[in-house]
């Protein structure tokens, strides 16, 4: 997961801050690019759940 995480950030998709709370924990959010890809990714999963069988709590998350 960490290496997931810092491709992510190294391509702009999110950036890394520190929690404000917590010097063991470090928060993530969703840059612009990252915001814009949104669409996509729900597009994806609405062709997916035409064409293949999702699990019930993602299906619930598309219909949110």
């Amino acid at each position: 997961m960490a290496s997931r995480l810092q491709t992510l950030e190294i391509n702009g998709i999110i950036t890394k801050q520190n929690h404000p709370e917590s010097k063991a924990k470090v928060l993530y959010k969703l840059t612009q690019k990252g915001i814009d890809l949104l669409p996509l990714m729900i597009e994806i999963n609405l062709w997916a759940d035409k064409y293949f069988t999702l699990p019930a709590e993602r299906k619930e998350v598309l219909e949110d």
